[in-house]
C-alpha cells in the first residue's frame, strides 16, 4: 500500500489493538488495556473524545478501580491518553487525521495519517 503521510503523521494499530504506532512512537498493550485504548479510539474518531474512565471500564468489564490503576506505569498514560475537558473523562491526544487509510491485509494492521 502506497502512504501518502509522512511516517511521523502515522497511527497504525493492528485489529486488535495490541500494537500501536502513534506518530513514530511504538507502544504496546496487554489484552485488556488494548480494549480500553479500542474504546477511546472508536469515540476520537467519532469526534466526541472525551470519555468518562468508568464509562471505558463498565465497556471492556474490567475489574480495575480506575483507567489509571488500568495504565499504570504504562508510556502511553499522559502521553496519548490524556485527561479530557471534564473531570474523570479521558481522551486520546490530539485531533484525529481527516482520512483512514484501509485495511492493510498484507500486515494485518490498519492506519490512519493525516
Amino acid at each position: 500500500m502506497t502512504r501518502t503521510a509522512k511516517q511521523s503523521d502515522e497511527i497504525r494499530f493492528s485489529p486488535n489493538y495490541r500494537s500501536l504506532h502513534w506518530r513514530g512512537e511504538r507502544f504496546s498493550f496487554t489484552e485488556t488495556q488494548a480494549r480500553a485504548f479500542g474504546v477511546l479510539l472508536k469515540y476520537w474518531l467519532d469526534g466526541t473524545p472525551d470519555v468518562p474512565g468508568d464509562y471505558v471500564l463498565a465497556t471492556i468489564d474490567s475489574d480495575a478501580a480506575n483507567l489509571c490503576d488500568l495504565f499504570r506505569q504504562h508510556k502511553a498514560w499522559n502521553r496519548i491518553i490524556v485527561p479530557g475537558a471534564t473531570r474523570g473523562t479521558r481522551r486520546l491526544k490530539g485531533d484525529p487525521p481527516h482520512n483512514l487509510l484501509p485495511f492493510d491485509e498484507m500486515s494485518d494492521e490498519h492506519s490512519i495519517s493525516d
